[in-house]
C-alpha cells in the first residue's frame, strides 16, 4: 500500500484543455505545506460524480509522517515529495454524471478524497485488491450528522478493522494502548460490541476525551501501574485482546506481556520509528503464550464494496460507522479540537506537530 499512498491526488493533474483550476494542500518537501492551484478535470465521464469539499479531517499518525519525513524511515527511496496528503472528506456533490442513479446534486457524502477544494469520484466497483483508489468508497451522510462532524467516519472505518479481526466475543477484556482519534473510536466500537473494554494513554486530556466520548474505563499510564492495573481488572490472566493504536514498536512488543495466553495483539497503529528496545524477552513471551500478532490494514482483509465471497466490505464499515454516529452511538464531537482555513495549512501541520496530547482532530473547512 505504501507507494499507493503517495500517489493520492496526482490524477488531478491532467493536460490543461481538459482540466480546471482546483486548490490542493501538498507537501512540498520536509515539513513543508502548501496549498497549490492544480488542474482538475472539466468533465466528468460514465459512472463518475463531481463533489465540493465541505471539510478534510487531518489523519494525524500517517500524515505527520509524511510531512516530517519520518515515513522515510520504513519506506526508504519509495519515499519522495510531493506528497498529497488527506483520506478523509465530507463534501457536498454538485455534478452527477446522467447513467449514475443512486445518488443526487446536493447529496451530503463522505469519501477518501485528499485535502482539495473539489474532486471526481469513480463509483465503479474496483474488483483491486490493493484499493488503489483511496477515495473510494463513498456513502452518503444520514440526516442529522454534521458535515464538520462526517469526516471522522473514515476514522472510524479504519478502527473498525480491530474489531472485525479480533477473536472475542461477549465480555471479553479487550485492551486498547493510545487514545488518539484511532483508539478512541475504536475503544468506542469494542464497547458497542459488548467487550470490556479498557483504554489506556499518558495524556490526561485525551483520557478526559475518551470518557466524554463514553469510554466507561480509562486509566492514565503514567499514575498507576499499568501491569497491576491489567492484572486487577483481568482477574490475574491478562486482556484477550490488546489493540496497539499507537503505531510504537515498543508498545507492540510490550503489549505481549499484557495479553493473556492465546490471546491476541493487534497492529492497529502503523509503527514506523526506528527502535532501540531488544525485543527478543517480549518475543520470547509471545511464544510460550501463544499470543498472536495481527496487522489491521483495512484492504488485507475484506473487499472495498459488497461481494457475496466475503461477509464484510469497507463500504458497509464506512455506511455503519456513520449510522452509528447519526443515531448517537459513536460520540466524535469531543474528538474535534481545531479547524484551519486551507491556506493555513502550512500553519495547521506546524500546529498539529507542536501541540502534542491537545491535537485530536483537525479539520480544513473548505466553503467560502
Amino acid at each position: 500500500m505504501l507507494p499507493v499512498a503517495f500517489s493520492v491526488g496526482q490524477h488531478f493533474f491532467l493536460e490543461k484543455d481538459e482540466s480546471m483550476e482546483i486548490r490542493q494542500a501538498v507537501f512540498t518537501d520536509t515539513n513543508k505545506a502548501e496549498l497549490l492551484t492544480v488542474q482538475g478535470p472539466d468533465r466528468i465521464g460514465a459512472g463518475q460524480i463531481r463533489i465540493e469539499t465541505c471539510y478534510s479531517l487531518v489523519s494525524p499518525g500517517t500524515e505527520l509522517s509524511w510531512y516530517s519525513g519520518l515515513q522515510r524511515d520504513v519506506a526508504g527511496e519509495k519515499f519522495r515529495y510531493p506528497i498529497y496528503p488527506g483520506y478523509c472528506q465530507s463534501g457536498k456533490i454538485v455534478e452527477v454524471s446522467p447513467d449514475v442513479e443512486q445518488y443526487r446534486v446536493g447529496d451530503l457524502i463522505v469519501s477518501g478524497g485528499p485535502h482539495v477544494s473539489q474532486i471526481v469520484v469513480s463509483l465503479e466497483e474496483s474488483e483491486d485488491p490493493t484499493h488503489g483508489d483511496l477515495t473510494r468508497p463513498i456513502r452518503k451522510v444520514p440526516q442529522g450528522l454534521e458535515a464538520q462532524l462526517a469526516p471522522f467516519a473514515k476514522i472510524g472505518e479504519i478502527a473498525m478493522t480491530a474489531v472485525r479481526i479480533a477473536e472475542f466475543s461477549l465480555g471479553d477484556r479487550v485492551l486498547v494502548l493510545g487514545l488518539g482519534l484511532v483508539g478512541n473510536l475504536a475503544a468506542q466500537l469494542f464497547q458497542l460490541a459488548g467487550a470490556d473494554v479498557l483504554g489506556v494513554d499518558i495524556s490526561p486530556f485525551r483520557i478526559q476525551r475518551a470518557r466524554a466520548c463514553g469510554v466507561r474505563n480509562a486509566v492514565d499510564s503514567k499514575e498507576v501501574d499499568l501491569e497491576q492495573t491489567v492484572r486487577e481488572w483481568s482477574g490475574g490472566l491478562g486482556a484477550d485482546v490488546t489493540v496497539e493504536s499507537v503505531g510504537s514498536s515498543e508498545l507492540i512488543l510490550e503489549s505481549v506481556d499484557l495479553t493473556r495466553r492465546l490471546g491476541e495483539v493487534i497492529m492497529l497503529g502503523t509503527p514506523r520509528r526506528k527502535m532501540q528496545l531488544n525485543p527478543s524477552p517480549h518475543l520470547w513471551q509471545a511464544h510460550m503464550k501463544g499470543v498472536r500478532l495481527k496487522g489491521a490494514l483495512r484492504c488485507l482483509f475484506y473487499p472495498l464494496h459488497p461481494r457475496s465471497y466475503s461477509r464484510y466490505s469497507v463500504a458497509e464499515d464506512l455506511g455503519q460507522i456513520l449510522q452509528l454516529m447519526a443515531e448517537g452511538q459513536l460520540t466524535v464531537e469531543p474528538l474535534h479540537t481545531d479547524t484551519f482555513k486551507p491556506e493555513e495549512c502550512q500553519e495547521a501541520y506546524r500546529y498539529i506537530q507542536n501541540a502534542g496530547d491537545r491535537s485530536l482532530g483537525v479539520l480544513f473547512e473548505w466553503a467560502g
